[in-house]
């Protein structure tokens, strides 16, 4: 199933396929992009600061988001119940 969620609220480790609101291309979901150098090239390693995000294609190119925006993720009842478990999840009363 696909939910609706803030950036800051799904887990930013590349397990989550996500889709920006109104599109279709795949991305995963990070806070750490780690660039691995070779040979006089350093490795560096970029952090999302506070609640941004990086959404980063299957190409490899990477976008910087803010947490606030919007995103589609694609989760099975046993994720979706997991973050519900652990408070990423503010469901209304009924």
């Amino acid at each position: 199933m696909r939910v609706l969620l803030k950036a800051k609220d799904i887990p930013a480790n590349g397990r989550y396929v996500v889709t920006k609101r109104n599109g279709e291309k795949k991305y995963t979901l990070r806070d750490v992009i780690k660039i691995h150098g070779s040979g006089t090239i350093p490795s560096q390693e970029f952090k999302a600061e506070g609640d941004a995000r990086f959404l980063v294609s299957s190409d490899g190119s990477a976008n910087a988001i803010s947490g606030d925006v919007e995103l589609l993720v694609e989760l099975d009842e046993g994720d979706l119940f997991d973050m519900y478990r652990n408070g990423k999840l503010n469901l209304p009363e009924a």
